[in-house]
């Protein structure tokens, strides 16, 4: 049974700030292209939402998946869905992301 992706609104702010920093660095488009990239990368993880390693260091049922070389997006597999939780850039501290 495939599992349906969602967003937690922390993923999606993420992306937002990812997505303000690129297009500061380059330009709007490749912003654009990139975060459309990474999206798709996370509708992937449907039909393989195991392939990511497990993150129980940092909360229990976390995962994480890198992407590209520069960002991890870190999920977690419910019964009936994949919730992407955050997609953090190299330069981001998980642990301000992952606060106790």
């Amino acid at each position: 049974m495939t599992l349906s992706v969602r967003l937690a609104e922390t993923a999606q702010d993420d992306l937002f700030e990812l997505g303000i920093w690129i297009a500061a660095g380059a330009d709007k488009d490749t912003a654009r292209h990139y975060v459309a990239r990474i999206e798709e990368a996370c509708h992937q993880l449907a039909d393989y939402p195991r392939r990511g390693s497990p993150r129980d260091d940092i909360m229990d049922g976390l995962r994480s998946i890198a992407f590209g070389r520069r960002a991890t997006i870190f999920y977690r597999i419910e019964p009936t869905e994949i919730v992407i939780v955050h997609i953090l850039h190299s330069g981001r501290a998980i642990e301000s992301a992952f606060p106790e």
